[in-house]
């Protein structure tokens, strides 16, 4: 009996010892805010970069519409006359999916993870703003919540969001170089005709 005790006690203490260890590797909440700061340059980042996309790429189909007609007869071959037209319309249809994409990154990708009866962020603004004071209120005051675990969750939707911008201004650059090529084999035509 004596000995079943002393084991006992001994896996308490090692239990004991592998929760503190446990303790010492959590990250810290300040390391956590830390990293959603970087998630949110990022997402700052891919703001910026859709808006200079929209602005060239604005520009560009303006100028393609405005001087469309021109365009195409002076980049008209008389062996090929449709070609042009399929080149003109690639081009202007490039820039404008690369313009939809680019607008896409800039409007707001915004979900907490909430979960209807298991999981409410108190953490993130877009649940936050849907509950009233009292509950943010009280729901903080608790000894139940547990901020960490909230907190980790809202640092993997950042994540989420932040790759999903930059996967959309990846493919807005690719249709834009696309059209770009569309464009030089426009102006191609052009001297070939000249």
């Amino acid at each position: 009996m004596e000995g079943e005790g002393i084991k006992q006690k001994d896996s308490e203490i090692i239990k004991a010892s592998e929760k503190e260890e446990i303790q010492l590797r959590k990250t810290k909440s300040e390391d956590i805010f830390e990293i959603i700061q970087r998630y949110d340059y990022y997402i700052g980042q891919a703001n910026s970069k859709a808006s200079f996309l929209i602005g060239i790429i604005g520009l560009a189909l303006f100028a393609l519409m405005t001087n469309k007609l021109y365009l195409i007869d002076i980049t008209e071959l008389s062996k090929c006359y449709w070609l042009n037209n399929i080149i003109f319309i690639l081009a202007g249809g490039g820039l404008f999916i690369a313009l939809i994409l680019a607008m896409r990154v800039l409007f707001p990708i915004v979900f907490s993870g909430n979960e209807t009866g298991s999981y409410t962020s108190f953490v993130a603004y877009s649940s936050v703003a849907k509950m009233k004071y009292e509950v943010f209120r009280e729901h903080h005051a608790s000894n139940d919540y547990d901020f960490w675990e909230d907190l980790i969750r809202q640092a993997y939707i950042l994540a989420t969001i932040t790759d999903k911008k930059f996967i959309l201004i990846k493919w807005a650059v690719r249709s834009t170089i696309f059209s770009i090529i569309m464009f030089i084999l426009l102006f191609a035509m052009m001297s070939i005709k000249g």
